[in-house]
């Protein structure tokens, strides 16, 4: 019984680890920063995606992924948590053409589609955002200390209805990255 135990035991401890390792560096945000031009706020941000390779098999067999950029401006208070004073959501959508073998990134917001030969490029092209609008000026109190903080993952609820319930199953879907933080400053 004790051998079965350690046995169990170690098989936990395994499946805990691949776990994390399948959801580690999924995404990750290597840098952002802001700047104010014409009083709004512009964001630019780099980020290095990969995908797993379950979900590449997808998207290579017609399944569009759909990945969200997720941005907050928060107002930093002495002896309360930080107020949320904005919050945007980017949506794209990564899907790879039929006939021309083209990876499509389609920015769900605008409309605005971009192809590209290689998937690289385009996981390239989604982790490179150049003056983002993310919030006006007059939102925003002087003299007060706000950060920025952004993160993407995939969107699980936009995958096709057979292929969701095993995405909320499997660790190889749960592909995003930690929230990233910088200061955002106000004149």
């Amino acid at each position: 019984m004790r051998h079965g135990n350690i046995l169990i035991w170690s098989l936990f401890c395994a499946l805990c680890l691949l776990t994390r390792v399948a959801t580690a560096q999924a995404f990750d945000v290597l840098d952002a920063s802001t700047r104010l031009a014409d009083d709004v706020y512009l964001l630019s941000a780099k980020a290095k995606l990969h995908l797993s390779a379950e979900s590449v098999e997808a998207l290579e067999n017609g399944v569009p992924l759909t990945i969200n950029v997720e941005i907050e401006v928060l107002q930093q208070r002495k002896l309360l948590w930080p107020r949320r004073m904005a919050r945007v959501n980017a949506r794209y959508q990564l899907k790879l053409h039929a006939l021309s073998k083209q990876y499509l990134l389609r920015n769900l917001n605008t409309g605005v589609t971009t192809g590209f030969r290689r998937l690289v490029d385009a996981l390239e092209a989604l982790g490179n955002l150049q003056d983002f609008p993310l919030v006006d000026r007059a939102l925003l109190e002087t003299e007060r200390r706000y950060l920025g903080r952004l993160r993407l993952r995939l969107d699980i609820a936009a995958l096709p209805a057979p292929l969701r319930l095993v995405a909320y199953l499997s660790p190889a879907w749960r592909m995003k990255s930690s929230w990233h933080q910088w200061d955002l400053q106000t004149p």
